[in-house]
């Protein structure tokens, strides 16, 4: 069994807001993730769109109504970035072939509501480079879909604790959160059970269940020591796959 070290800081993953219809997904406040690495001299910071050319601004318009199809009116500008990239790049000419992905000229940080989904505050991240290309969205292009529909947080709850009962998992606490995985380019409700087995080991069970609906999603348990260097994890149970129809691809 292989066995790592992550930082404490993994089980403060998100808030949760519930009310007498459905569960509600309250992003976390720490909305500025760039992904850049810029130090705050590049940067300027922008409050509000009418500091932007209105060039970028139709840019930034076609993009999300593009990407994002209907869901486009539920998205309110929080705020941006215009990085200075000719003088980062003279000061640190060391790092010009040394980054994954184009480094972007505009950042900017949206706020999207969807109550319907149990959506109460989620931040996408939209990044251009200089040509106003997209370098990074944290959200599922649509162009990519065709009337899909989006999995609501209730009903990804329903999913995930039909697959816990399954495996006679019984936990103490319950939390989730929505994350976008960049690999799949999709965002994903990550709903996490948990209990303490001992006063410093804890058992969880951790469901995945993408946002597009019809979608494969995975269950994974495992085992977490809690140390003074941080906390151990340990797996105990391999992936399982499982499509949308709740049964185990892996058997197929």
């Amino acid at each position: 069994m292989s066995q790592k070290v992550i930082p404490i800081a993994f089980f403060i993953i998100s808030f949760l807001e519930i009310n007498a219809q459905q569960l509600q997904f309250v992003h976390p406040d720490n909305k500025h993730i760039y992904c850049t690495g810029y130090e705050d001299q590049y940067m300027t910071r922008i409050n509000s769109r009418s500091d932007l050319s209105d060039s970028i601004n139709a840019i930034v318009n076609k993009h999300l109504k593009t990407k994002t199809k209907e869901h486009y009116r539920n998205f309110t500008f929080v705020d941006g970035c215009i990085y200075d990239l000719n003088r980062y790049m003279s000061d640190h000419p060391d790092k010009i072939y040394k980054n994954d992905f184009p480094l972007p000229k505009y950042g900017f940080t949206f706020l999207w509501r969807d109550t319907t989904l149990g959506i109460s505050k989620q931040y996408v991240t939209l990044t251009l480079d200089q040509l106003g290309q997209a370098v990074y969205f944290s959200f599922p292009n649509m162009t990519h879909f065709e009337d899909v529909k989006f999995v609501s947080l209730d009903k990804a709850k329903v999913i995930a604790d039909s697959l816990v009962r399954s495996d006679s998992f019984k936990f103490e606490e319950f939390n989730c959160f929505l994350v976008y995985d960049r690999s799949t380019s999709l965002l994903e409700w990550v709903l996490w059970y948990s209990r303490h087995l001992e006063k410093d080991k804890l058992i969880t069970c951790e469901v995945c269940v993408p946002l597009p609906e019809n979608y494969q999603y995975t269950q994974s348990i495992q085992t977490f020591y809690l140390a003074d260097t941080g906390v151990i994890e340990e797996d105990i149970m391999p992936v399982v796959k499982t499509d949308s129809t709740g049964h185990n691809s892996n058997d197929r």
